[in-house]
């Protein structure tokens, strides 16, 4: 926790801030309970936005536009490092655009909090969520609220909200710029020194409740463009499931083939450990594992490319019981090739007591996965 609170204050200096004088005295639980209540009530948001995000790997930036309107509406675009180049909400369906061939589209939440790609587009998953949750729409039990005060930046006056927990990337510090109640700019950080990654994002230019409609986020696919499911390339529902046998993070074997011996639904799982993603839907494995391995269900996740020090620490934090092994890394494994798992993070499939596919999924799908589950009696 100690090396948060120092990056923190390296932060600070790096935004070059400095206090504002004669700041109202307000209470950091009052001033949230204050802004969530005006995000709210904000019913369109337009502005401009820079995606920045730094890890060990170098510095990435994407920049463009966001258009929101309650209770599930959006309209992000974006050009840059960051593969994705349109964000569209219709109210209904919600569609990927991450190149000038191709679209992907699922059905959208009611409230919105399916709008959140990236995860670090923490501003405009604030506007739907009002969660300070830098992770997720859900309430972040570890964090706390450790200060607000007030600060110039660029000569620009914020109320800034300094919090702290523990996510699914470890423990984590997040500074959040409020201007005018609006959340206007985010800046995440987690892990420390070599692993560090921080992650930013910055609205300009923002116009809160500006006549909209609905017509304005009807989307309309580019001459040429095509729908794909988002597990395009991966294998086929029914497939027979190729069989593994890789080293537990501890130094032994297992065999998939042993794994699912006896049980009625295997899920295999491929992830690695700077993908959010893959560590936010974590802890919901771990919870379907509890719930239901005396029934005959059980996880094999297989990691991409990490030590057995970074996979042994992770699981013993994050509290996981289900088996993990060490996939190495691709190219140099065959398993990541024979379940055609190379690029999109994290991917899931799940098997029935044969060995077959029955579902699978790019992304996260915890709903989907449930209502596979219940499709074999789980309860």
């Amino acid at each position: 926790m100690r090396e948060v609170r120092l990056w923190m204050m390296a932060i600070a200096l790096l935004t070059i801030s400095v206090p504002i004088q004669s700041v109202a005295q307000e209470s950091t639980q009052d001033f949230v309970q204050r802004v969530t209540q005006a995000a709210r009530l904000q019913h369109t948001l337009s502005a401009d936005i820079v995606l920045t995000w730094k890890t060990s790997a170098g510095t990435k930036t994407s920049t463009g536009t966001v258009r929101l309107m309650k209770p599930n509406y959006a309209f992000v675009k974006l050009a840059g490092d960051y593969p994705l180049h349109v964000l569209v909400s219709d109210g209904t369906v919600r569609y990927l655009v991450p190149d000038d061939k191709s679209y992907t589209q699922e059905s959208i939440d009611p409230r919105g909090e399916k709008i959140d790609t990236p995860w670090w587009g923490f501003p405009y998953r604030f506007f739907f969520t009002q969660s300070l949750n830098p992770f997720g729409a859900s309430v972040d039990p570890s964090e706390h609220l450790d200060s607000v005060s007030g600060e110039s930046v660029d000569g620009q006056q914020f109320r800034v909200l300094l919090v702290h927990g523990t996510g699914p990337m470890g423990e984590y510090g997040a500074r959040f710029f409020f201007d005018k109640d609006v959340l206007a700019r985010s800046i995440v950080q987690f892990g420390a020194g070599t692993k560090a990654g921080v992650f930013e994002a910055k609205l300009s230019n923002i116009r809160v409740n500006a006549p909209s409609s609905a017509a304005y986020f009807h989307f309309v696919p580019a001459a040429g463009q095509k729908s794909t499911s988002i597990t395009a390339g991966m294998l086929s529902i029914g497939e027979k499931a190729p069989d593994f046998t890789l080293p537990t993070p501890e130094g032994e074997r297992l065999a998939l083939s042993t794994q699912r011996r006896g049980k009625k639904a295997t899920l295999i799982n491929f992830w690695y450990f700077n993908c959010a993603p893959c560590r936010i839907e974590f802890p919901e494995f771990e919870k379907l594992y509890e719930q239901y391995r005396a029934q005959g269900f059980t996880i094999v996740a297989v990691n991409r490319g990490d030590s057995a020090k970074t996979v042994v620490d992770y699981a013993r934090r994050a509290g996981l019981s289900f088996p993990l092994v060490l996939g190495g890394e691709p190219g140099k494994s065959n398993v990541f090739a024979n379940y055609k798992s190379t690029e999109a993070f994290p991917q899931t499939y799940l098997l029935d007591a044969d060995g077959r596919i029955v579902y699978r999924t790019a992304g996260m799908d915890i709903d989907g996965l449930k209502r596979a589950l219940q499709q074999f009696g789980f309860r």
